[in-house]
């Protein structure tokens, strides 16, 4: 799948995304952000499953980013 755009943790990211719970892709980004805190896309991707999870107000959490700054 790595096309010298996607990394590894972008791999993993996406595999989590595709599935069809959102539980669990909320539970593997949360992992992912674990060991890449930084990784605006992790936290944006983890934003977009808590609101498909019916969570709002967690998604400004994860867009602020590390530290509570904006992205």
């Amino acid at each position: 799948m790595s096309d010298g755009f996607v990394d590894n943790i972008a791999e993993q990211a996406m595999l989590a995304l595709k599935g069809d719970d959102p539980q669990a892709a909320a539970r593997s980004l949360r992992k992912l952000l674990k060991t890449a805190p930084d990784r605006l896309d992790l936290h944006h991707a983890l934003a977009v499953t808590e609101l498909r999870l019916g969570d709002p107000p967690g998604c400004p959490r994860h867009l602020r980013g590390r530290g509570g700054q904006g992205l």
